[in-house]
């Protein structure tokens, strides 16, 4: 439904964006949304993405999901959105990133984005053994 040329279903597609924080719809909607509000989805995200800090702390959120539908959607606007939420992105946030851009079909950056990570001696339990954000982002990259 998200590549229909109707518009107004795309549209009320882009406006269950903007009414959800459920990660798996958000990531449909996402796909709907026009070029020119990019920065409106991003915008959503970071709101997308501090409900669900407040509302559920670490545990996983399916945002792999939301970055990979941001990836395929905008391409080439994404990377400085990724950019900036590395910054304070809590170990689990990184790798659901890393899982992302591991599995996106476009033309991101992804070594470019996950460079900072590189550097990251966080570690994480996510597995059944604790491994180093760093290398992890490196397997990706």
């Amino acid at each position: 439904m998200t590549v229909t040329p109707n518009k107004v279903v795309r549209q009320r597609i882009a406006e269950i964006m903007l009414e959800t924080n459920d990660p798996h719809l958000f990531s449909i909607a996402v796909r709907a949304v026009p070029q020119a509000d990019a920065s409106l989805a991003f915008q959503q995200t970071n709101e997308l993405i501090e409900v669900l800090r407040r509302d559920h702390g670490q545990e996983s959120w399916s945002l792999d999901l939301v970055f990979e539908s941001l990836c395929d959607t905008f391409p080439n606007r994404c990377a400085g959105f990724f950019a900036e939420f590395l910054h304070s992105a809590t170990t689990q946030e990184a790798i659901e990133l890393c899982f992302a851009l591991r599995y996106t079909d476009t033309d991101v950056p992804v070594g470019s984005i996950l460079a900072p990570l590189l550097k990251d001696e966080r570690t994480t339990d996510y597995w059944s053994e604790p491994v180093r954000l760093r290398d992890f982002a490196a397997r990706q990259a």
